[in-house]
């Protein structure tokens, strides 16, 4: 099975996104990594934070996530740190999917 080729699209700002995620901005701005939308054929924006305590404590609002993704013409959130738990692991991640979701719902 091939994968589709990788395609980096437009940089998203920082305050939009902390807000979407109801997150302090300075929890994005200590990270190097840009907040850039990627896609193999959705388009997921990628969130780099700064710990794995702050990732686990974003409590999603889904309504705010929703518009956000239908505004920006995304498929997902995928919110990650590299600050891990295990040595061997590379990251942890969180994803969103509600706007695709609530489409595909509506088609059925």
């Amino acid at each position: 099975m091939d994968q589709t080729h990788l395609f980096l699209k437009k940089k998203l700002i920082q305050p939009k996104i902390a807000t979407v995620l109801s997150i302090p901005s300075t929890w994005l701005q200590r990270q190097n990594l840009c907040r850039q939308v990627v896609s193999t054929g959705l388009n997921d924006l990628h969130i780099p934070i700064d710990t794995r305590e702050h990732l686990f404590s974003i409590e999603s609002n889904d309504a705010r996530i929703s518009d956000f993704e239908k505004t920006h013409m995304l498929d997902s959130l995928h919110v990650f740190t590299l600050d891990t738990i295990e040595k061997a692991s590379i990251a942890n991640s969180r994803n969103s999917i509600h706007y695709m979701q609530f489409l595909k719902n509506r088609q059925l």
